[in-house]
């Protein structure tokens, strides 16, 4: 079965409110995160992560993530794919989204949550 948008439906983990309360926090008390596009600039990649994160820990809609992070669900989804081709091709970028992931898991859930990080797929695990 597939959602509205294509996409195979999920089980959320996190609420909306914890994946961007943790980005928020990130975001304001970490080191700035920008990635390279393919055209060589910097931009930044808090709104890749934060809807990667609300896409995959939420499991929100396309439409749901964009009305979250005030855009479409168009540029939502857009954001996800090149969050999701950042982690196949930056080691680094899925090293930090990891830690990301794993700090929103672990405000709500402590450390009963196991696993290992971003998988090669783009998945959190």
């Amino acid at each position: 079965a597939a959602l509205a948008d294509g996409q195979v439906p999920s089980l959320p983990c996190l609420d909306a409110h914890a994946v961007l309360a943790c980005a928020d926090a990130d975001r304001q008390n970490g080191p700035a995160w920008t990635y390279l596009t393919p055209k060589g600039q910097r931009r930044d990649a808090w709104p890749l992560v934060t809807a990667y994160l609300l896409r995959h820990l939420a499991a929100l809609e396309w439409k749901r993530v964009g009305e979250r992070l005030g855009t479409s669900g168009e540029m939502a989804g857009r954001r996800v794919r090149q969050a999701q081709a950042l982690l196949l091709s930056d080691p680094a970028f899925g090293e930090r989204l990891s830690a990301v992931a794993r700090r929103a898991l672990d405000g709500v859930y402590g450390d009963r949550v196991g696993g290992d990080g971003v998988g090669g797929d783009g998945s959190v695990r």
